[in-house]
């Protein structure tokens, strides 16, 4: 089947957080997202300044989603990757890597310095990026307090 990729609109939000909590909410992740706040999450999102998104669709269906949003860098802007989701059922079949590809096309063509995102290291995820074409940092480091 044929992955179409289009922007994304705040009617595929819905959708899009109840594709959230298919991926997340299992034992791998160990997350337990109620709908409604990962409508929030994702309306959060949306809702920020020079945010761009993209949907995957087949049959016109919403399969997966990626939000990011545009950042002022030293040298030019640099497009900043918040979530990517795809549907587990289609995972493994290029949607995700078609959602990149939007997202480095679109940077590409608004003269960007670059993409970054910060990934868990759980169920393939670097292994999934890297493939993209993304690499590791030794320069950079996340750090995070529990409270």
């Amino acid at each position: 089947m044929k992955t179409e990729i289009k922007h994304m609109e705040e009617n595929h939000l819905a959708v899009c957080a109840e594709i959230l909590c298919d991926v997340y909410n299992n034992d791998e992740w160990q997350c337990r997202w109620s709908k409604e706040r990962a409508l929030a999450c994702l309306n959060d999102l949306f809702g920020v300044n020079r945010f761009v998104g993209f949907v995957a669709l087949r049959e016109g269906e919403v399969i997966g989603g990626i939000f990011c949003r545009v950042k002022a860098w030293w040298q030019r802007d640099e497009l900043d990757i918040e979530e990517v989701l795809v549907r587990p059922d289609c995972q493994r079949q290029g949607v995700g890597s078609s959602l990149i590809d939007a997202v480095r096309k679109y940077a590409l063509d608004n003269s960007m310095a670059g993409i970054t995102i910060m990934a868990n290291r759980f169920g393939g995820v670097p292994q999934f990026f890297a493939k993209c074409g993304f690499d590791s940092s030794d320069d950079v480091t996340f750090m995070y307090k529990m409270l």
